[in-house]
């Protein structure tokens, strides 16, 4: 937890933890016993009160940006209404308008990677309701839109 909300960064390589441990200003982290991985496991919420104290100092948008720059995946924990309004989603072309069978507006994910310079197929369409093609896909066969 940041001072203001909370952060998820990630340790599991040992140069993430050591860039994480020297951001904080926690070189003690970097000594015995926490140099282990297997200690740090071990120890659970008391490892992450220690880390949780130095994180304390920032708001989690600060050390967003900080683990960011010096290579070390972390975001801060949004809200699903935060996500869809992030710049990096909404500057991605990750949202797609169409409509669903009825007609109303709605907003949906694109693939989040790219397949010979493209993304997902063109909508052909309206979205599929909630479910609607869960039995054949669990049959492990695909109807063609209609």
């Amino acid at each position: 937890m940041a001072k203001d909300r909370r952060i998820y960064v990630n340790l599991m390589f040992p140069k993430w933890y050591r860039a994480v441990c020297r951001l904080v200003r926690r070189p003690d982290l970097l000594e015995p016993p926490w140099d282990d991985p297997e200690h740090r496991e071990a120890a659970g919420l008391e490892f992450v009160r220690e880390l949780e104290a130095s994180l304390a100092a920032r708001s989690a948008e600060e050390w967003e940006r900080e683990f960011t720059a010096a290579g070390v995946p972390a975001s801060v924990v949004r809200t699903p209404e935060e996500i869809l309004t992030h710049e990096h989603v909404t500057n991605s072309g990750l949202l797609l308008d169409a409509h669903d069978a009825a007609g109303r507006a709605v907003t949906i994910f694109d693939l989040p990677f790219q397949i010979d310079g493209g993304r997902g197929a063109a909508l052909s369409g309206p979205v599929p309701a909630l479910g609607e093609h869960t039995d054949s896909v669990m049959a492990g066969t695909r109807r063609a839109p209609s």
